[in-house]
């Protein structure tokens, strides 16, 4: 089974309500997934015998239903309830005007099913209407769409790592080769699947702007291509996304409090892994809200053109984006996103062009401690000052700390700097060229912080000593070497990183480049992909989360080796898919380190 396009079928028809001397046929196809079910449509017994007559249709039609499905919220089970028939109310996440009333079936995809599903869903359709009175869509999904996919990063394969790169070229080839594909890939690499037989698998995915009817071919070509190859190919809906954290309102319930990130102490000079993000707030709508939070990643020394020495605090463009003018908010299944720049504004300019250092004075400014930060510790200390009553050590200290936050925002204590170049997301690099992102802060003489990578305290809180760099990674951090980058170390070396919101982590590197689309949809005009290194989470505390754009990743010698950009969903019916694939979703990322 080489991807979704023979699982998710669409099926041709004739009506069967109609009373017309000639049957009408259309083809319909389904939506992309992934799609929300609402369970509870009627009671069991109302039920059964529809259920009972569509099993034996499929088993009419030699269809294999699984053995055991998992309970679902539709009705508690001890022994596990058989929901692989079941009559759904079906939406795109966060559209509920889209639910679609439907008999959803689940069962094991074979050789056969292409034909055959086709000819139970033409059996089913008047079955359904005869039972329930109204017309209802029916759906048929492969098991292995709606279980939960575990993936690892690729091992020792010589055979796969000699040749990916050719390889990888030409399904990327393949791609662009096809109207449809063409500029909507967010992910080429090469995984193996966790906990069954761990078969290696070239994993593929696009945007939605790829009509599901349209992979057939393109799946075959790159099926083509990969025959050589003792390998598997997953082919998905996917997209890409930041880690910067979503624009929220300043409010007591958008507290955003992770692992130790609260009580970090705001920096006067803020050291890499410091949290930032633009000095102003948010108002697209009339509803205030605080700007997207990413790291300051490290400090870098260079001339400019006129060997005139700089200091520059590092980031990624993205986090920097709210300090442009026409900067907008989208609102996708209830998350608050960035979206597009308006038209004509400065900010489509910049994301095509990227800024050069004499557009600082239109923007805004850089801060430290952000504003999501602030606001999220301030609301945090009201409530425990309101909860002190009768405890005078507790009141005196939580309105000492009140304090020191309050003053950390007056008189623009809280101005880091301005964004003094970035990349925007077109901005090329050679001989690759792929799309780089990237933005250069120009921070106050007086507020300039070092580059101190984790030290001891911070590891003995946090991991075992057999996990802890070398005495060196725990220093300073040091520009990378040529013959230490991510393309020469070996497949599954540790890197380590310290962001904005998840502090110290460490993670597994793939050994071989991927391919990934643009950060934004139809932010990068070309359609240009970079190439970039996986990062596979250690145990279960993920490698990076939202507020980590922009944090350096380094090796055990405390070497520099690219920046942390981004991830994608979960993958699979319920998510999205380069950390665990499949089923009920998931909150679980996948870092990437961008080659320096």
């Amino acid at each position: 089974m080489s991807g979704f396009e023979t699982a998710h079928q669409s099926t041709t028809m004739p009506n069967p309500s109609s009373t017309a001397s000639m049957s009408i046929s259309c083809t319909k196809y389904l939506r992309p997934l992934p799609l929300e079910n609402e369970y509870g449509v009627c009671s069991p017994d109302e039920l059964d015998k529809l259920y009972e007559k569509v099993a034996d249709i499929l088993a009419s039609h030699d269809i294999r239903r699984p053995e055991c499905m998992e309970p679902t919220d539709q009705w508690d089970s001890d022994d596990g309830f058989d929901d692989s028939i079941c009559l759904v109310y079906r939406s795109i996440p966060g559209v509920p005007e889209s639910d679609r009333l439907t008999l959803l079936v689940t069962a094991v995809w074979t050789d056969s099913s292409a034909e055959h599903w086709k000819l139970a869903v033409r059996d089913i359709r008047p079955l359904v209407l005869s039972c329930l009175g109204q017309q209802a869509d029916v759906e048929m999904i492969a098991t292995y769409l709606t279980t939960l996919r575990e993936i690892g990063l690729l091992g020792h394969y010589p055979l796969i790592q000699d040749n990916w790169d050719a390889m990888s070229g030409e399904i990327k080839k393949v791609l662009q080769s096809h109207p449809a594909s063409r500029d909507n890939l967010t992910t080429i690499t090469v995984i193996t699947k966790k906990i069954e037989e761990n078969p290696v698998t070239v994993y593929v995915s696009v945007t939605h702007d790829c009509p599901e009817a349209s992979w057939p071919p393109i799946i075959d070509d790159i099926n083509e291509i990969l025959k050589p190859y003792p390998v598997e190919l997953f082919f998905e809906y996917n997209y890409w996304t930041h880690t910067a954290f979503e624009p929220l309102a300043p409010s007591p319930e958008s507290e955003v409090f992770f692992e130790d990130f609260s009580l970090r102490p705001y920096q006067e000079c803020p050291n890499l892994g410091a949290d930032i993000g633009a000095a102003q707030y948010i108002d697209p709508d009339g509803e205030k809200k605080n700007p997207t939070m990413g790291t300051l990643g490290c400090y870098v020394d260079f001339k400019d053109k006129h060997g005139e020495r700089k200091t520059m605090a590092l980031t990624d463009y993205h986090v920097c984006r709210p300090c442009v003018p026409g900067f907008t908010i989208e609102i996708n299944d209830d998350k608050k996103e960035p979206g597009m720049p308006l038209p004509g504004s400065l900010l489509e300019t910049f994301d095509r062009s990227g800024i050069e250092p004499d557009h600082a004075n239109v923007l805004s400014d850089i801060e430290h401690p952000s504003r999501m930060r602030h606001n999220s510790n301030v609301f945090g200390l009201f409530d425990a000052l309101a909860g002190a009553s009768g405890d005078e050590e507790m009141r005196s200290h939580t309105e000492t700390e009140l304090d020191i936050a309050q003053r950390a925002f007056r008189e623009d204590a809280n101005i880091l700097g301005k964004v003094w170049a970035a990349s925007g997301f077109d901005h090329r690099s050679t001989p690759t060229d792929s799309y780089l992102e990237w933005a250069l802060i120009e921070v106050k003489a007086n507020r300039q912080g070092r580059n101190q990578l984790p030290g001891l305290p911070t590891w003995k809180a946090r991991y075992k000593p057999a996990l802890w760099p070398r005495p060196e990674g725990r220093e300073n951090l040091k520009m990378y070497r040529h013959d230490t980058t991510l393309g020469t170390l070996e497949p599954r070396a540790k890197g380590y990183k310290y962001g904005a919101a998840s502090g110290l982590t460490l993670g597994h590197y793939q050994g071989v480049e991927s391919h990934v689309g643009p950060s934004m949809k139809n932010a990068n005009p070309s359609g240009a992909s970079t190439n970039a290194y996986l990062i596979e989470s250690f145990g279960t505390r993920p490698f990076c989360v939202p507020g980590d754009s922009g944090a350096v990743v380094y090796d055990a010698e405390g070497h520099a080796l690219g920046e942390e950009e981004g991830g994608e969903e979960e993958g699979g019916e319920e998510g999205g898919g380069e950390d665990e694939g499949g089923g009920e979703g998931g909150e679980g990322k996948r870092g990437r380190g961008i080659e320096t």
